[in-house]
C-alpha cells in the first residue's frame, strides 16, 4: 500500500511541476512582448533589466516611443533595431538596457 501511495504522490508531483513550467513558459512569452503602458510596467521592466528600442535623429535627439515594447534580451532588441532601420532608412535605431532608476513617492504617510 505504501508503494501505491508513493507512486501516486510522485505522479501528482510530476504533473504539478509540468503544469508550473508550462505556466512559466507562457508568462515568459507574454513578458517578452509586453509594452510599457503604466509606471508599474516600467518599474517591472527596470527590475528585470529589460531592453527598449529608440531612435536617434540626425541632430542627435534621442526618442523613445511613449509606450515602448519591452525586449527580454539584447538579441531581440537588436533584431527590432534592424527591422526598423530597414523600414526607415537614414534613421539610427538603438536599444537601451533598463538598468536602474529612481522614484520619489509623492504621497505623505502620517504615522
Amino acid at each position: 500500500m505504501n508503494k501505491d501511495i508513493l507512486a501516486y504522490a510522485e505522479a501528482t508531483r510530476h504533473d504539478f511541476y509540468k503544469q508550473a513550467f508550462e505556466v512559466i513558459n507562457e508568462l515568459t512569452k507574454v513578458n517578452e512582448s509586453t509594452k510599457i503602458q503604466t509606471q508599474e510596467d516600467a518599474i517591472n521592466a527596470v527590475r528585470t533589466s529589460k531592453y527598449i528600442v529608440g531612435s536617434v535623429s540626425q541632430l542627435g535627439n534621442v526618442n523613445f516611443n511613449p509606450s515602448p515594447t519591452v525586449h527580454s534580451d539584447a538579441a531581440s532588441a537588436r533584431k527590432e533595431c534592424k527591422r526598423l532601420a530597414t523600414t526607415y532608412p537614414g534613421i539610427l535605431f538603438t536599444f537601451a538596457k533598463l538598468a536602474g532608476g529612481e522614484l520619489v513617492p509623492t504621497t505623505t504617510i502620517s504615522i
